[in-house]
């Protein structure tokens, strides 16, 4: 386990952890609140970045996204100081230049198989382009007055789908049009079990999984919506859902606010709790 440890510079910044990202060299990058973080697993010690007063700085300690990019950079977004790319062997910060509602914060990112970046704030989608700071807004003026997006990710054919906390799950195309969108109305065979979407995961096989407030959800290849909930026999073991993962075997992690870490075979349809003992020895990968 890692802590914050007083006097040392060369643990983690702060307890208070709201982001995280692998890099494809390895690194773990952090966002915390108070500062950036970069854990190198070789010497198992962190390197701390803080809000300054330059430009070149942080620009502000509370990091609530990090996206290392494939050039190496990394994209970091605060919860005012809006969005920054970091140069990692400079340890230096630049600026997006983006329109001013992007001082609020910016949570889910996503970069596209063409270098491009999506980013979502509370009420908008936008698409970056890393190279010249150029940003362009999806569904400009036609998002629901409530809709947060809390998380995005991308199908095969380069749609987006987005978990939203109020609107439950949209489609957009790659344009930014809007194909669909799916809730607790409808027939039962395409309601999700809520409308808050926490966090969305392809599986190998094309399926969409759902963190939801009432339970895990899977949109099918057929367009179906099943759902599993505690009580229902899988052994689901809170109904909030709150983060969703696949790994190499095919196995479902899932993360909820009071039961705890969960494992789901979608094969037999049931469901593992894991101790902090057990998970000692899990891998996630």
């Amino acid at each position: 386990m890692f802590r914050a440890l007083p006097g040392d510079a060369g643990s983690l910044s702060d307890n208070y952890v709201l982001a995280l990202a692998v890099a494809a060299d390895g690194r773990l990058w952090i966002g915390t609140q108070n500062g950036l973080n970069v854990y190198d697993p070789a010497n198992e010690r962190f390197t701390r970045f803080q809000a300054g007063a330059t430009p070149a700085d942080l620009s502000d300690n509370v990091v609530i996204g990090t996206l290392p990019l494939r050039d190496g950079r990394v994209l970091i977004s605060t919860r005012s100081g809006g969005v920054q790319i970091l140069d990692a062997r400079m340890g230096q910060f630049t600026r997006v230049s983006l329109p001013e509602p992007w001082t609020r914060r910016q949570k889910a990112m996503l970069q596209l198989p063409d270098g491009q970046v999506l980013i979502a704030q509370d009420a908008s989608l936008w698409r970056l382009d890393p190279a010249t700071g150029a940003a362009q807004e999806l569904m400009q003026g036609r998002w629901p007055p409530t809709t947060s997006v809390s998380a995005v990710t991308l199908d095969a054919k380069g749609d987006y789908w987005l978990a939203t906390l109020e609107q439950g799950l949209i489609e957009l195309s790659p344009n930014g049009d809007l194909r669909g969108q799916y809730g607790t109305g409808g027939p039962p065979y395409v309601r999700l079990p809520d409308t808050t979407v926490r966090d969305l995961s392809f599986d190998r096989q094309g399926r969409l999984w759902m963190a939801t407030g009432a339970g895990l959800a899977r949109l099918g290849l057929d367009g179906r919506i099943e759902s599993w909930r505690p009580g229902d026999g899988s052994g689901l073991p809170s109904n909030r859902v709150v983060s969703v993962h696949e790994d190499r075997q095919g196995l479902l992690w899932v993360g909820t606010w009071t039961g705890g870490l969960a494992r789901f075979d979608p094969d037999s349809e049931a469901y593992a709790s894991l101790s902090p003992r057990q998970l000692a020895g899990q891998s996630l990968n």
